[in-house]
């Protein structure tokens, strides 16, 4: 499930190369260099120095210098630094700018765009990442006709995603179905004490399947969706000026400090500096 507030608002601006490249390197091990959030184009992180924790929703993988990490469209991430001087490009770019006439193209970029698409998390396939290696030296390079280069290796990219990172396409079920009406309840009673135990016993579910079917529609546990909801709307009335301790009472925690730890675990500050902020 995708949250408003942790999608990213700031347009990238592409130039005439339709890619987008940066160059992030920190020297601060355990920093929290990519705070959660979402967008809709494609993006991939080189790593090519030290090591990056990256989350989506409640599943860690350790990305080390060499690997290419894998975020298509609409999923949610984090990341925090693991290892001094790390250092990573991060290449962005919409796949619906690389839509032409040629029907095969069109066919296999849909899998780009598709949130319903599903994508290793993180390769160390030596043609992707040579691929990956090129297209970033030819951004760099800023040489003539270098931008038909970059689109050229960006579709090579993307064809060898496919190839050797492609997992699965998934269409809703009737199951997908009766589990976004789930969804929608607890959208609506989140505040109050909801448990996987006692969802899942509410709409007829065994809990071990409950907590499995859910995690594969909304990416997040249960636990981990509605501890989410609560932090947002938390964050919404300390904003208002509402004390810590009320908010948290408020948003559905039951205890001031376990909520101070989840919020500081999922906005790299504590409640107390966010509001100072």
């Amino acid at each position: 499930m995708l949250l408003d507030y942790q999608k990213e608002t700031t347009p990238v601006l592409y130039g005439g190369k339709a890619v987008k490249i940066l160059d992030i390197k920190s020297a601060s091990e355990g920093e929290m260099i990519i705070h959660t959030h979402w967008h809709e184009r494609m993006e991939l992180l080189l790593i090519y120095q030290g090591q990056l924790s990256v989350s989506f929703g409640d599943e860690t993988f350790l990305a080390s210098a060499g690997q290419l990490v894998i975020i298509p469209p609409a999923q949610p991430h984090s990341g925090i630094v693991c290892h001094a001087d790390l250092g990573y490009y991060t290449i962005m770019f919409d796949p619906a700018f690389f839509m032409n006439s040629i029907p095969t193209v069109s066919r296999f970029l849909e899998y780009f765009q598709s949130r319903a698409s599903v994508f290793e998390r993180i390769t160390s396939e030596q043609e992707i990442i040579a691929t990956a290696r090129r297209l970033v030296n030819e951004y760099y390079r800023s040489l003539p006709a270098g931008e038909l280069l970059i689109a050229g290796e960006t579709y090579r990219l993307m064809g060898l995603l496919y190839r050797f990172c492609f997992l699965q396409s998934r269409k809703p079920s009737d199951s997908d179905l009766r589990f976004k009406e789930i969804i929608a309840f607890i959208d609506e009673n989140y505040q109050n004490d909801l448990s996987c135990r006692s969802l899942s016993r509410k709409f007829g579910y065994d809990e071990a399947y409950f907590s499995r079917k859910f995690k594969d529609i909304t990416g997040l546990s249960p636990t981990v969706y509605i501890r989410i909801l609560r932090l947002e709307y938390a964050q919404k009335l300390l904003k208002k000026g509402i004390s810590v301790a009320e908010a948290a009472r408020q948003s559905g925690f039951s205890d001031a400090g376990y909520f101070s730890r989840c919020f500081r675990k999922q906005y790299a500050m504590t409640p107390t500096e966010f509001i100072m902020n």
